[in-house]
C-alpha cells in the first residue's frame, strides 16, 4: 500500500510512513503608509506636529491607529498580516483620522502595500499695498535733477562774478 495526499493551498504536507501531517501556514503581507506634504515646506506653519492613521482590511478597521510624525519619517509599516481571507486576497487601504483644518487629503493605494497620503495646502498670498505711483516717481526725480542743475548753475555763475 501507499498513501499520497492531495496540495492544498496554504497548507504544508508531511508524509512519514502512515502518518500524515498537515500545517496550516497562510501567505503574510506587509503595509506601508507614508505620509507627504505639498504646502511650500509649512509656509503657513499650520502643519500638526503629528497624525492618526487607521488600517482597514475589507473595509473594516484593523487594530488601533497609530501616529505618524517627523520623527518616524511619517511612514509606518504595519508586517505579518495575513495576505488572504476565505481563499481571496484581502484589500487593505488607510485613512488618515482627523484631517488637518486648511488641507485636502488624497491617497494613492495604486501599489498594492505601499499607500501614500498626501495633504496639500496652498499658502496665502499676501497682498500688498500700493504705497505709490511708479509714475510719480519719475516726476519726482526730475525736479531733483532741475534743482540741482539749478543750483550748480547759481554756484558756477557766483564764482564767475567773483573772478
Amino acid at each position: 500500500y501507499t498513501v499520497t495526499e492531495n496540495t492544498v493551498d496554504d497548507y504544508n504536507t508531511e508524509i512519514e510512513g502512515y502518518d500524515i501531517k498537515n500545517s496550516y501556514t497562510p501567505e503574510e503581507t506587509s503595509v506601508t503608509v507614508t505620509k507627504r506634504w505639498n504646502d511650500s515646506n509649512d509656509k503657513d506653519r499650520i502643519r500638526p506636529e503629528r497624525i492618526k492613521v487607521q488600517l482597514y482590511a475589507n473595509g473594516e478597521k484593523k487594530g488601533e491607529a497609530v501616529e505618524l510624525k517627523a520623527g518616524s519619517n511619517w511612514s509606518y509599516t504595519w508586517n505579518r498580516l495575513p495576505k488572504k481571507a476565505k481563499g481571496k486576497d484581502i484589500k487593505y487601504t488607510v485613512k488618515e483620522e482627523g484631517s488637518p483644518s486648511g488641507y485636502t487629503v488624497s491617497v494613492d493605494d495604486k501599489d498594492h502595500g505601499n499607500i501614500i497620503i498626501t495633504n496639500s495646502h496652498t499658502p496665502k498670498e499676501i497682498t500688498r499695498p500700493k504705497t505709490g505711483d511708479a509714475n510719480r516717481f519719475i516726476a519726482y526725480l526730475a525736479v531733483m535733477l532741475i534743482s540741482a542743475a539749478a543750483v550748480i548753475g547759481l554756484l558756477v555763475s557766483r564764482r564767475r562774478i567773483r573772478n
